[in-house]
This record gives structure tokens, sequence and C-alpha cells, in this order.
């Protein structure tokens, strides 16, 4: 698995995406993205100490689609197994992603406050 965190690809397009003289679009879909994430680990953490999986399933969904949108790709790929685990009602299978999830996680959210600096 390459290590590029974001999809530059997909940063250029959402720069692209900027009309001049209006709010630079990437600041404020990484600005919300950055601000969200936390509060959903939060609740997934907290589903999962309650052992709640249809919280699990939709904020994973969630974390994947918002993921997909900043070209979080491994990030994308760690909420799969986990929505799936959750959907299956597996809390075993379920905790072993987490610790991925919560990993690309914390990459992602390094490299966005390095472009917001």
């Amino acid at each position: 698995m390459d290590d590029v965190v974001l999809d530059e690809s997909v940063l250029e397009m959402l720069r692209s995406l900027t009309v001049p003289g209006e709010p630079d679009v990437l600041r404020e879909v990484l600005e919300i993205f950055q601000r969200d994430l936390p509060l959903r680990l939060d609740t997934v953490r907290a589903a999962d100490a309650a052992g709640d999986v249809v919280t699990i399933e939709r904020v994973t969904h969630s974390i994947k689609g918002s993921a997909g949108n900043i070209g979080a790709r491994h990030l994308q790929a760690a909420c799969r197994p986990v929505e799936e685990a959750a959907r299956e009602k597996d809390m075993a299978r379920v905790r072993a992603g987490l610790p991925d999830l919560e990993r690309e996680a914390a990459r992602v959210s390094v490299v966005i406050a390095r472009l917001l600096e």
C-alpha cells in the first residue's frame, strides 16, 4: 500500500471549484472534515463501548464517504471492514478493525492540519 495520505488529484479538483473572490472550497471542505472527524470518532468509541453496531455502521459509513470526498483513500479503506462487521453485528471484527481506522484518521488529521497552516 502506498503512503499517500490524501490523493492530490482529489485535492486539485476541490481547489479548482473555487470561484475567484469566493472562499477557498478546498479549505472549507478540509476544515469541516477536520472539525467533524474527532466527533465522529468519539461517537464510534462510545458506540463500541455500548455494543451499538447500528451507530458504528452508520458513523463509519459517514466517515468513509467523507474520506472519499477528500481523497483519504486509506482511511476510506480502513472504514470498510468496520462498517461491514457492524452490519453483520460482529463486534469482535469491529474491534479488530478500529485500531486501523484510528491510525488512518490520525494520519489524515495531521496532513490536513499541515495543509490548513
